[in-house]
């Protein structure tokens, strides 16, 4: 029904502005956990094809049919043939926005980035929320090699629709590496000099413990495999949740090699914690050295009460006040942990969320 109403010839600005709000505001309809998660995306996607489907209309059938075939063509990969009908298209009704936007996406993918960053321009000028042109204007700064202009844009598109999991992968790498990479840099010289590197976040606990599998069979001797339980507290009064990001771990093998490594918290291995809330998984590593240190941390990202980002989100620089880091605690000594056995690790995990095995076995050296 939104979509009819947010449709050229009568198109309603209301209706238009409404199915903006679902894209922007959906994480605030639902609690926590995977099927919120899915009516979350569910809600995103229906509001999404809604905007292009009153984004495709003009009021003009055989505008609408020029259109299609012009997409047509694209979808064929003759984007200069394409290009050709978008710009008649424009020269007939040059107020139809998403003329435009098609030869901006055509002129993208004939390599054409600058004439496509002057059509996106125009895209904005008239429809300032067009998240796809928002998007496609990042991905061309991105091919121009113009990393900070295509992050500016990418963080406006994903403020318009934050579910968009292309610019967000983009935008999160960017954040881990201007939040994580140094601390991750300081841990490794610590292990390096044996010192100790840390970071804590205030309002915040972040603890950790290690055991020892025994593995079962023939093969027992074989892999050294270990068990981690890991947990998160928020301890913040205001109301201000807390979102994970991404987790990293630094491994100091007894042989002296340190190994490095990070994972962004996706799908179902990434949490949010109210305030007073607290979160716990548990996950099984398995090398072919035995480990004698580990030191772990998280990136989060604080929201606001309505789950929005605390400081206006993507569309900020990546500081310590949104997007602050903390260290597990303690520094592990795997050498030293206690032993179990397969058969226990049920009831050590009770309580924790799976979060399944890393095999690094096939990694040099590990």
């Amino acid at each position: 029904a939104l979509e009819e109403l947010a449709s050229p010839p009568s198109a309603s600005p209301e209706a238009e502005d409404a199915l903006h709000r679902i894209l922007r505001e959906a994480p605030a309809f639902g609690e926590e956990g995977e099927q919120a998660q899915a009516t979350v995306a569910r809600l995103r996607n229906r509001a999404e094809e809604a905007l292009w489907g009153c984004w495709h209309r003009s009021g003009d059938e055989e505008l609408d049919e020029s259109i299609k075939r012009g997409m047509a063509l694209m979808e064929k990969e003759r984007f200069d043939e394409a290009i050709v009908v978008f710009t008649e298209l424009i020269s007939q009704a040059p107020l139809f926005v998403e003329a435009w936007n098609k030869r901006a996406t055509a002129l993208y993918m004939a390599n054409e980035y600058n004439r496509s960053i002057e059509d996106c321009a125009r895209v904005l000028e008239l429809k300032p929320r067009h998240f796809g042109c928002l998007s496609g204007l990042g991905m061309c700064h991105r091919a121009n090699g113009n990393e900070a202009e295509s992050l500016k844009w990418l963080r406006k598109s994903l403020l318009v629709h934050p579910g968009m999991q292309g610019p967000q992968r983009i935008v999160l790498n960017a954040v881990v590496q201007e939040r994580l990479a140094p601390l991750i840099g300081d841990v490794v010289d610590a292990f390096r000099r044996d010192g100790v590197a840390e970071e804590s976040c205030d309002d915040l606990t972040c603890t950790w413990d290690v055991h020892r599998v025994t593995p079962d069979g023939p093969e027992a001797a074989s892999p050294h495999i270990y068990f981690f339980r890991v947990g998160f507290q928020n301890h913040n009064d205001a109301p201000h949740p807390i979102k994970s990001l991404a987790r990293y771990y630094v491994l100091h093998f007894d042989n002296g090699h340190v190994f490095p490594f990070t994972r962004l918290t996706e799908g179902s291995s990434s949490f949010m914690l109210q305030p007073g809330g607290e979160y716990k998984f548990c996950w099984a590593l398995i090398v072919s050295r035995p480990l004698q240190g580990m030191a772990g941390g998280v990136l989060l990202e604080w929201l606001d009460g309505s789950q929005e980002p605390k400081t206006g989100g993507w569309g900020k620089n990546f500081d310590e006040v949104g997007y602050p880091r903390s260290s597990l605690a303690p520094l592990l000594e795997p050498q030293s942990a206690p032993e179990v056995s397969m058969t226990q690790l049920q009831s050590l995990g009770r309580g924790h969320h799976y979060t399944g095995q890393l095999d690094l076995r096939q990694v040099a050296g590990l």
